[in-house]
């Protein structure tokens, strides 16, 4: 009873606080669409009636920072590591799966038929201006759906010249570099980023032998083969606006090399995972509200797994049938969109995407070879509408959107289990999704927000016929469809302080998800039924007189309703029902430190909810601290962080342990040109 009362009490007290705070204006500024800009961390011009939360990345080149770090102190969403901080970890959004959150570089879909997850340690954070955090539902602008929620990240871009330079060295041998330069031309700009990191990934943690159940035979011992290289090259040019629009032409690539150790005991010695991925891109952009952009994207992966028997007589590969796979990606995309203000408070959206992608997979044996091809065709259409009432100051904001995808499988011997053709996805399946939105600006403080939607998402090929090893397969699975539902406020002190809360549910049939399986490695299963209701708070003190304070605090109940005595009433995996982030900051013209605690409640890994330590992980707190010297405050700082202060060290996915304390150091320069100071006339 307790627990109920918290939300409800702290929702009310901020209702009295925000309906009293100080203000000139009578009446809410009259909200003229096709003008809409973010006015902070909690607001996108995307999107007037949804929970938004926009991460500024602008500086975090400037230190140590991986994509997942940045995403998992934001409220409703959790970052699951494969190992370390470099090693793949994906990121899920109100207890969804990794699966359902659709992720766009620049607009660009990282999400692909052959996996629908995107592993965050692929993605250049020190590139990054923001993310776009868009919780529960998908703008127009991103016409093709397939998630429940959308993160946009987006790089940095500047008309200005501009040198950047930053070298990090820290914990596991690790390093990291990274260049930026941007330069004017006579019609446009060029920017250019390059990064490289580098680990031995060689941290302490405790072995248990394969045996969870007997305590005796654990040991310490070091992360074997769990080094990475990766680099990172963006190139773009973007022209000057003009009557005829912009336009941004980019080439990207990015390349790495790591090995494989797999879960806990045995580790693998000779494992080896390369990729390799090109997306080149333009887009043009008009002041009118029209938009158009083509990518085109390649993704070449090697995966090595020879048979490797150690001392003990044991084989240390990851098991999989085949001593090594490789892929070959290829995807074209066209967007298309149009934003018309039809009036002062009629605002229209129109958005389109058509998709081709082909995946050409072939499994090496000892003394054979299997392969598959694997051909996706997708169309979106997504309209909205946004129609504002000045008299109660309310905005109404209806969608329907409506996604079709045709798939086109071919099999020759795959390896492992043999397919059956009824086995096989339907080679069509489309949905119609709709959605309302609105929003009641109760007072120029006080903005009531609620939204419902549904949504659906097919099953990757990489669910279907396994991920490169990495997953078993299962053909017969089926696609998601779930309805969400959020209804919420955010609340503004003036420009001292803000807060928002959020209730949410999200009901989902046939959820995918992977649960432990033999040899080691998940397989992909349809959860018949599954509700996910929560409570989200976020509070923040924006930088005043040098001090800073962000919270926020994710309470949830992640609920099997498939009705099998087994499973029903029991707890999602991989879901805690608490979360919570706390970050402390002091800037000075010449110093700054920050101090965050990062809390993550127990999970389960099985739908049982085995109360063993094998299918269990325990609740967890990080602490970190960071301290930054600034030589000259705009060109050098020196930047010190101690990472997991208390040295806590678990799994998060499956066995796949995870590292303790750590130390960085970044050395950092950015050259900008001096404004000339304004006169007073």
């Amino acid at each position: 009873m307790r627990s109920r009362a918290i939300p409800l009490f702290a929702l009310t007290a901020v209702l009295c606080a925000a309906t009293a705070a100080p203000c000139d204006d009578a009446v809410a500024p009259e909200v003229v669409a096709s003008d809409r800009q973010a006015r902070d961390s909690f607001e996108s011009e995307l999107d007037a009636t949804g929970f938004v939360d926009i991460i500024d990345a602008g500086d975090a080149w400037r230190g140590y920072r991986t994509v997942g770090e940045l995403l998992e102190n934001s409220v409703g969403l959790r970052v699951r590591y494969f190992g370390s901080h470099e090693d793949s970890s994906t990121v899920s959004v109100r207890g969804s799966t990794a699966s359902q959150v659709k992720i766009l570089i620049d607009g660009v879909s990282l999400s692909r038929a052959d996996d629908a997850v995107v592993d965050l340690a692929d993605l250049p954070v020190d590139a990054i201006e923001r993310i776009e955090v868009y919780r529960g539902f998908t703008p127009i602008r991103f016409a093709s759906s397939g998630a429940s929620s959308v993160i946009n990240i987006v790089t940095r871009s500047t008309d200005s010249p501009r040198r950047s330079a930053s070298l990090s060295i820290g914990s596991f041998k690790t390093g990291k570099v990274s260049l930026e330069a941007s330069e004017p031309t006579t019609n446009g700009t060029l920017n250019g980023f390059l990064a490289f990191r580098r680990t031995e990934g060689n941290f302490e943690f405790k072995d248990n032998n394969n045996t969870p159940q007997n305590p005796f035979d654990d040991s310490r011992v070091d992360r074997r083969n769990n080094d990475l290289e990766s680099w990172d090259l963006l190139l773009r040019y973007r022209s000057n606006p003009s009557d005829a629009g912009r336009i941004t032409a980019s080439a990207s690539t990015y390349y790495k090399d790591e090995g494989a150790p797999g879960v806990g005991a045995p580790q693998s010695e000779e494992s080896r995972f390369r990729q390799w991925r090109s997306i080149i891109s333009a887009a043009w952009e008009h002041d009118d509200g029209y938009r158009a952009q083509l990518d085109g994207t390649i993704i070449d992966r090697t995966l090595n797994d020879p048979t490797a028997i150690d001392d003990a007589g044991i084989d240390t590969s990851l098991g999989f049938p085949y001593e090594s796979a490789d892929s070959l990606t290829a995807a074209t995309t066209m967007q298309l969109g149009a934003t018309r203000a039809l009036g002062k408070r009629h605002f229209l959206e129109v958005g389109l995407e058509a998709a081709y992608e082909q995946i050409d997979e072939r499994f090496h044996l000892t003394s054979s070879t299997s392969s598959q091809v694997q051909r996706r065709t997708r169309l979106a259409i997504a309209v909205g509408d946004e129609i504002y009432f000045p008299g109660p100051r309310i905005s109404i904001a209806p969608q329907l959107r409506f996604e079709s995808i045709w798939n086109e499988v071919e099999l020759n011997d795959i390896a492992g289990p043999p397919v059956s053709s009824d086995d096989l996805p339907p080679k069509q399946d489309d949905s119609l999704d709709p959605r309302i939105g609105l929003r009641w600006d109760a007072t120029p403080s006080l903005s009531l927000k609620a939204n419902a939607s549904t949504y659906f998402r097919p099953p990757s090929f990489g669910e279907l016929f396994g991920d490169a090893g990495f997953s078993a397969s299962n053909p017969g699975l089926s696609s998601e469809k779930g309805k969400s539902a959020d209804l919420g406020l955010l609340a503004r002190y003036g420009d001292l302080a803000s807060f928002e809360y959020a209730y949410f549910v999200n009901d989902i049939d046939d959820m995918i998800v992977f649960l432990p399986s033999g040899n080691r490695v998940p397989r992909p299963q349809n959860i018949g039924k599954a509700r996910i209701r929560g409570h989200e708070f976020r509070f923040n003190l924006p930088p005043k007189a040098g001090f800073t304070l962000d919270a926020n605090l994710t309470l949830q109940d992640p609920n099997n309703r498939t009705k099998t005595p087994e499973t029903f009433g029991r707890e999602l995996p991989s879901v805690p029902r608490q979360e919570g982030y706390l970050r402390l900051g002091f800037d000075r013209e010449r110093w700054g430190t920050s101090y965050e605690m990062d809390y993550r409640g127990r999970v389960y890994l099985d739908q049982a909810n085995t109360p063993t330590d094998e299918f269990r992980i325990s609740s967890r707190l990080i602490h970190t601290l960071r301290l930054v010297w600034k030589l000259v405050p705009d060109d050098f700082h020196i930047e010190l962080e101690a990472r997991n202060l208390t040295d806590e060290q678990s799994r998060d996915v499956v066995g796949f342990p995870v590292p303790g304390r750590a130390f960085f150091v970044t050395f950092s320069y950015a050259r900008e040109p001096t404004r000339p100071a304004a006169r007073d006339e």
